[in-house]
C-alpha cells in the first residue's frame, strides 16, 4: 500500500465552491526513517534555528535517535519530556501541556517542533505548536489512532475532551519495525479507531441531509478504498506484523487527511466516539486515567451503536413521523436554572469546570428552535436517512468480525466497565457535543 502519496500536498473543490487542502508534504514509511525526518527538519529551518522534540517516558530512546539525526544535520535541538503524573500514570493532553510547551518554545525560540510518540504528544505537540505558528513534524510510535494526520487535536479544554482546530503536520513518519514493536494494545487501539468509519459516516451523511446540504463524498470514499483491505489485515494486526501494522498506519494517516477535508472530525467521529469521551471525561474528574486507549474504547462502542443503527432503521414510517412531532425531552435551554438542574441530574460525575464547559456545548445543541428545525428535516427526508443507516448497519459484523480476529477488546467488560455504567454514559453522552449523531435519533424515536 502506498495509496497515500496521491493526497500529499493536494488541493480539492468542496461542492460548496472553497477550496481544501491538504499541506502536508512528507508520508514517510520506511526503516530508518530518523534519517528522513533530520533532512526534512534542515529543509525546514536554517543552521541558527532551535528544534524542540517532544516525547515522554516511553518514547525517550526512539527521541534520542530522532534527536541525533536532526543534530547530524547541523540544527540545535532542545528536549521536552513530558512526564507520567505523580501516581506514575501515563500524562493527559490538555490545556495546561499545551501552554507549557508553548512557553517552553517560546523561551527557546524554537522554529520547528517534532513529535516522538503516539496520540497524547502528538496532540501536545501538535496544539502547541499551531499557537506559535509553528511548522510540525510527526514521529509515529504506534498505529493507535487517525489523529497524525487531522486538522484537529484532542485536548481536554478546561476538563471538557474537545477536538480543537489546528494545523496538521508537515510531515509524518513511522518506521514499521518501530511500530511493530508498540505494545499490541496500541496497535489494536488504531484498528478500533477506524472501525468507526462506516457509524461516524452514516452519521455525518444524516447530518448533512437533514440541513439540505449536498454531502461531499471525497472525505469517506477515500478512507473507503483503503478500509477494507484493513479489515482484512485484522488478524496480522493483532499479531503485531510489521506490514500489517504499517498498512494500518497508512490507512490511519488517510483517515486523518478525510477530516482535514471535511474540515472537521465528523467522517471519522460519530456517537461511538461520544461514548469513549464521556467515559474519559469522569474518570478524568475523579483524578483516574482513562480505562482504555481512546481507539480500543472506539472499537467496543462500535458494538454499542450497532443496535441502535438497527432498531432506529426498522421504525415504520408512522411511528418516526409520531416521535419527531413530539416536544423534546430536555427543557429549553433558555430557561437556564432549569436546563442547568435537568444537565447536573444526567451528569452527576462531572466536576464543575468540565460541567460548565460541557452544558455550554450542549446548550447550542438544544436550543429550542435547532432543535425543531433538526427533527422537521428528519421527517422531511427520513427514506434517504434510513437508507444510510442500514448502510451502515450492513457493516456491523464485519467489524466485529475484525476485532474478535484481532483479539481485541469488544464488550465494555473486556475493559473492566460494567454493563450498567455503558448503558448509563450510551443514554447520556450525547449531551456533550453539538453534533448529530445515531444517539440523537435513537432517543427522539425509539
Amino acid at each position: 500500500m502506498r495509496d497515500i502519496e496521491r493526497w500529499l500536498d493536494s488541493s480539492h473543490q468542496r461542492p460548496d465552491g472553497s477550496t481544501a487542502t491538504v499541506p502536508t508534504r512528507w508520508a514517510v514509511l520506511a526503516s530508518g526513517v530518523e534519517s528522513t525526518l533530520g533532512q526534512h527538519a534542515k529543509e525546514l529551518t536554517t543552521s541558527d534555528d532551535t528544534v524542540y522534540v517532544v516525547c515522554d517516558d516511553n518514547t525517550l530512546s526512539l527521541s534520542e535517535r530522532v534527536e541525533r539525526c536532526i543534530a547530524d544535520q547541523g540544527r540545535r535541538v532542545v528536549r521536552h519530556h513530558v512526564a507520567n503524573k505523580a501516581d506514575g500514570s501515563a500524562p493527559s493532553a490538555d490545556d495546561k501541556q499545551t501552554d507549557l510547551l508553548a512557553g517552553l518554545i517560546d523561551k527557546e525560540d524554537a522554529k520547528l517542533v517534532v513529535s516522538v510518540g503516539a496520540g497524547t504528544i502528538n496532540d501536545i505537540a501538535k496544539y502547541a505548536s499551531f499557537c506559535r505558528s509553528l511548522p510540525y513534524l510527526s514521529y509515529a510510535t504506534a498505529s493507535s489512532m487517525n489523529g497524525y494526520t487531522s486538522g484537529i487535536a484532542a485536548l481536554y479544554v478546561k476538563g471538557l475532551k474537545s477536538t480543537v482546530p489546528c494545523a496538521p503536520p508537515i510531515g509524518v513518519y513511522a518506521d514499521p519495525e518501530v511500530i511493530a514493536q508498540a505494545p499490541a494494545l496500541m496497535n489494536l487501539a488504531g484498528l478500533g479507531d477506524l472501525c468507526s468509519k462506516p457509524f461516524a459516516g452514516a452519521d455525518a451523511s444524516v447530518a448533512n441531509l437533514i440541513k439540505g446540504m449536498k454531502a461531499w463524498q471525497l472525505p469517506i470514499q477515500m478512507v473507503e478504498e483503503v478500509f477494507d483491505r484493513t479489515l482484512e489485515d485484522a488478524e496480522k494486526i493483532g499479531q503485531n506484523d510489521a506490514q500489517a501494522v504499517a498498512d494500518l498506519m497508512e490507512t490511519l494517516w488517510i483517515s486523518g487527511f478525510s477530516m482535514l477535508l471535511a474540515g472537521s472530525s465528523a467522517p471519522a467521529s460519530g456517537g461511538e466516539h461520544l461514548w469513549s469521551h464521556r467515559l474519559d471525561m469522569e474518570r478524568h474528574d475523579a483524578g483516574l486515567p482513562p480505562q482504555a486507549l481512546h481507539g480500543t474504547q472506539v472499537g467496543i462502542a462500535c458494538g454499542l451503536v450497532h443496535p441502535l443503527f438497527v432498531n432506529v432503521a426498522a421504525c415504520d414510517d408512522e411511528h418516526v413521523q409520531q416521535a419527531l412531532s413530539q416536544t423534546p425531552v430536555e427543557p429549553d435551554p433558555a430557561d437556564e436554572d432549569a436546563f442547568r438542574a435537568w444537565f447536573a441530574s444526567r451528569h452527576p460525575e462531572l466536576g464543575e469546570t468540565s460541567m460548565n464547559a460541557a452544558i455550554k456545548e450542549s446548550s447550542k445543541k438544544y436550543n429550542r428552535a435547532h432543535r425543531l428545525k433538526t427533527r422537521a428535516g428528519l421527517r422531511e427526508h427520513w427514506s434517504q436517512v434510513r437508507e444510510q443507516l442500514q448502510k451502515a448497519a450492513q457493516h456491523a459484523e464485519r467489524v466485529n468480525q475484525a476485532l474478535q480476529l484481532a483479539k481485541a477488546p469488544v464488550v465494555p467488560q473486556d475493559i473492566d466497565v460494567s454493563q450498567e455504567d455503558s448503558d448509563r454514559i450510551l443514554g447520556i453522552c450525547r449531551d456533550i457535543r453539538d453534533r448529530l449523531t445515531i444517539l440523537d435519533l435513537a432517543a427522539d424515536i425509539l
